[in-house]
């Protein structure tokens, strides 16, 4: 019979004792790991679902007594056809504003802002001239109203306007004329962080130049 080794009998015992724990804690450790790796991983997942707009708007068009008779998901404006609409309403604003004659003082001070914080230097010298001769503000309570008939795209910087003046005047029977104007606009984000003009022009959007004739009938 071999003799019993005093040392190798008191490593097995404590490999047979203490192996198993150390092992089996390193499996825990492994798993805990792999368990927080998972919960890290939901998490941010979650919180990226959640940034999501989850809202889709639909137009529902009704009749008359108000019941829905049909239902669309409205298509994605581009980018482009954005500034072009802007672009159109912007400049109706400005021809509507310009022409436009207020029985008001006040209000029409508010339109002559506006239009001068749209107009550029030339464009600006253009307008005095013809507020020299024809007075923007009523002194008999006539009145210009201003209808905006289409803003066509001419191709480039170039717009094509076209309006209706009614003008009326106490006693006087209304006057109703077309005009037609070309009109050359640019984009200066400049003029939008000027405080003093971006409260009436936030686009930055300006006249370049500008020209109006009335047509004849």
């Amino acid at each position: 019979m071999s003799k019993q080794n005093p040392y190798l009998n008191a490593r097995r015992e404590w490999d047979e004792r203490y192996g198993g724990l150390i092992s089996r804690a390193r499996n825990w450790q492994l798993i805990a790991a792999g368990s927080l790796a998972v919960a890290v991983v939901a998490v941010v997942g979650i919180a990226f679902i959640g940034s999501q707009s989850k809202i889709q708007p639909f137009v529902v068009v009704t009749d008359q007594l108000g019941s829905p008779v049909a239902v669309a998901r409205p298509a994605p404006v581009a980018k482009s056809d954005f500034d072009k609409r802007l672009m159109v309403a912007q400049l109706a604003a400005f021809i509507k504003d310009v022409r436009s004659m207020l029985p008001d003082a006040v209000a029409q001070q508010v339109t002559l802002n506006r239009v001068y914080a749209m107009a550029g230097r030339d464009v600006a010298g253009f307008l005095n001239d013809f507020f020299k001769d024809n007075s923007p503000f009523s002194v008999d309570g006539s009145v210009t109203r201003v209808d905006i008939s289409s803003v066509i795209p001419q191709g480039g910087e170039a717009y094509q306007v076209s309006w209706v003046e009614t003008k009326a005047r106490p006693g006087a029977t209304s006057v109703a004329e077309h005009w037609k104007a070309v009109v050359t606009v640019g984009v200066d984000a400049k003029l939008a962080e000027n405080p003093k003009v971006a409260l009436w022009n936030p686009f930055g959007i300006y006249v370049k130049s500008i020209s109006w004739t009335k047509e004849a009938l």
